[in-house]
């Protein structure tokens, strides 16, 4: 048995003699499950990049054993310490999974204690343990199909010089990491792969002052700038990997000062540009491994009728622009502007590209692919990767819908701009909209109508149509009096009426009137003549009609009370019976009386009012013998008794001197009166008469 042991203790040196230089890599590919067929693994990041005739990485190979010098020469130059650290106080009588809250995290731990302890193989998570069982582990590794959620509890494991672990994108507790009162002096590599990470800050100000490996692929890191001011914290770290993150910007990775950095592999993120590292603060630097980027652009618009061109992305490398050189579909480029061509019979087949978070979608792709010094002949950078340009097919837009026509005022200072608004183009997608206005439109225009064509476009073609822009003088504006009188039998034409009425056209058109046919010259009443000028555009512009009201008047007008009662105060309706004589007066229904005569004749020859009268009559035949009794108030007049006979009344003798339209009002409650004698009327019934206002055209003789 003692032989034995021997052998297979020797059989492990061995192997650990002849592994690859990069064993924490293969180790990391030995971790990762083929989910994404374009990203390589790690391994395939630290391997000399091959040739590619396609744009897509080539099957993995089986990285050859580097030879012996190169082992010595990128192994660790720390040896494990022996010294212990004081770690943090574990409670008495703490199991495992007391420890370790994480079920998968504390299966783990068991898993590597029964591996790395010798006087106790059978633990469990519900064994309690001591500071010193855990102080016998010198590594916490587990990158098979183990899930790791939450690193709380690793702030035990102080001894570790190895700390390799995987979880599912979304690792808790890493802060657990700074937890250790004196860090971790013997950590020598770190390895978390698929934890979700994108701030590395706590695992940058870890004390592991031994630290020679940090592997942090398969995360979500795209900030670096935590290692831009980074204190010397890790004096002796000589390769770091962060291959297939999110890295796009590695400026601040190339300010880290690292006198002791070696190698930096990048692989597999959105790198174009290494020109940071020109000046890098790492002397010792000979190694960046920056293959199978991948960077997108910004979707581009093309017509699948032309050729499609575009001014080739800058992949920038520590010491120069490297040319592209790689193209899928097949392409030709101008390497004096960096313009890229496909043909039109290429790009009518719409390629398609690989999307990062899957699936496809129509592009086409180029890319870079050089091995350059890290500086001065010294070391090497491989850098190869592709700019992904997704594309848009678009076809020609159509317009649909617009305005045909569009009026102006002759003096609406138009614009272009104006002219698109108020054209209110619509298209069936974003277009580029253009007019010849500037060559349509004059600065001064006439009123007349012009042309303008409005074309909606883009780069696969475009529609246009005609816009009828009219230019017209603003509408005429009518004024006129709100109304005008005429005499029975007068003869008056259009013409007439509109200088009776002072109608006036300010503006461009002309004065029509509809007076002829509306009003009635043979026929008093009340007629509305309209005033209008229709437009003739784009000459002129309809105005806004205006109405005059036609009075029609005989020459002579006699208006009297349609009816009145006569008694003895203006509140009383009955007239009480007495044994004396009683003198009533004339009152009307509304308050008024009045007799008005309205002389309307340009010549004022005078004229006549008469009066007659019925005898009062009750229901039943009876009467009575008084008559209504008209007192004048003109001087020296007599009154006048009415009866059956028309008698004047009132006289006016002729005026020539009078003009226009000449008014006399007669009060009758002032001037007509009735007696009536002691019981010459029956109780409870009423008498009446009917009066006769007659007019004549010529005072009495």
């Amino acid at each position: 048995m003692k032989i034995n042991w021997k052998k297979v203790l020797v059989f492990v040196l061995i192997l650990a003699l002849i592994s690859p230089v990069y064993s924490k890599a293969i180790e990391t590919e030995q971790s990762i499950s083929p989910e994404q067929p374009v990203e390589p693994v790690v391994e395939e990041a630290i391997k000399k990049t091959p040739e590619k005739k396609e744009m897509e990485p080539e099957p993995k190979k089986e990285p050859e054993p580097p030879k012996k010098e190169e082992i010595e020469t990128k192994k660790p130059s720390t040896e494990p310490s022996k010294l212990k650290a004081n770690p943090s106080s574990i409670p008495e009588n703490s199991t495992i999974a007391d420890l370790f809250p994480d079920p998968v995290m504390a299966e783990s731990v068991v898993t590597n204690l029964n591996n790395q302890i010798r006087y106790k193989n059978d633990w469990v998570v519900t064994d309690v343990i001591t500071q010193k069982d855990l102080d016998n582990l010198s590594s916490f590794t587990d990158l098979s199909t183990v899930i790791i959620k939450n690193l709380e509890g690793i702030q035990y494991m102080t001894n570790l010089n190895r700390i390799s672990l995987r979880s599912d994108d979304d690792l808790q507790g890493l802060s657990a990491l700074l937890k250790a009162p004196n860090g971790y002096p013997n950590l020598q590599e770190i390895t978390i792969l698929r934890g979700g990470i994108t701030d590395i800050s706590p695992i940058l100000k870890i004390n592991a002052p031994k630290l020679a490996f940090l592997n942090l692929s398969q995360n979500k890191i795209s900030d670096l700038s935590p290692f831009a001011n980074l204190p010397n914290n890790f004096p002796v770290l000589e390769e770091i990997i962060l291959a297939s993150n999110n890295i796009s910007n590695v400026e601040p990775l190339a300010k880290y000062a690292s006198a002791s950095m070696r190698f930096l592999l990048l692989n597999s993120n959105s790198i174009s540009d290494l020109s940071s590292f020109k000046n890098n603060s790492m002397p010792k630097l000979v190694e960046i491994v920056c293959t199978y980027q991948q960077v997108y652009l910004e979707p581009m618009d093309l017509s699948a009728k032309y050729d499609f061109t575009l001014k080739a992305a800058e992949a920038k490398g520590v010491n120069k622009s490297i040319p592209i050189t790689v193209f899928d579909p097949i392409a030709t480029i101008d390497n004096t502007t960096s313009m890229i061509t496909w043909k039109q019979n290429v790009i009518e087949k719409k390629p398609e590209i690989f999307l990062k978070e899957g699936g496809f979608q129509e592009g086409v792709k180029y890319g870079w692919d050089e091995t350059t010094p890290v500086k001065d002949d010294i070391g090497k950078v491989i850098f190869d990767g592709t700019f992904f340009q997704p594309l848009v097919y678009i076809v020609a837009p159509k317009i649909t819908s617009y305005e045909k026509q569009l009026i102006y005022d002759i003096d609406t200072p138009l614009t272009e701009e104006q002219l698109l608004k108020d054209a209110k183009i619509v298209t069936d997608q974003p277009s580029k909209i253009t007019t010849n206005f500037k060559d349509k439109i004059p600065s001064s225009p006439d009123p007349t109508k012009y042309v303008v064509t409005i074309e909606a476009s883009n780069i696969d073609g475009g529609e246009s149509v005609n816009v009828d822009v009219i230019f017209q003088p603003k509408p005429p504006i009518i004024t006129a009096d709100e109304e005008y009188t005429y005499l029975v039998g007068e003869a008056i034409d259009a013409n007439q009426f509109r200088l009776d009425v002072n109608a006036t056209l300010t503006g461009v058109g002309s004065l029509v009137d509809d007076f002829e046919s509306v009003v009635d010259l043979t026929k008093a009443g009340d007629y509305v003549v309209t005033l209008s000028s229709p437009g003739n555009p784009p000459a002129s512009q309809t105005a806004i009609p205006v109405t005059v009201v036609v009075h029609v008047r005989e020459s002579m007008e006699l208006q009297i009370p349609n009816d009145f009662r006569m008694g003895i105060d203006e509140n009383s309706e009955s007239v009480p019976i007495l044994n004396r004589k009683q003198t009533l007066k004339c009152y009307g229904a509304d308050g008024k009386v009045d007799l008005k005569v309205t002389d309307r004749r340009r010549s004022k020859q005078g004229w006549t009012l008469t009066g007659a009268m019925t005898t009062f009559t009750n229901s039943s035949g009876d009467i009575i013998q008084s008559s209504l009794k008209y007192q004048s108030k003109s001087s020296g007049s007599s009154p006048v008794y009415l009866n059956n006979a028309n008698q004047p009344i009132e006289q006016k003798q002729a005026t020539p001197t009078e003009t226009g339209f000449v008014s006399t009002i007669f009060d009758l409650e002032d001037s007509l009166s009735i007696e009536i004698q002691p019981n010459d009327a029956l109780v409870g019934d009423a008498y009446e008469s009917k009066v006769t206002w007659t007019l004549e055209d010529a005072p009495r003789p």
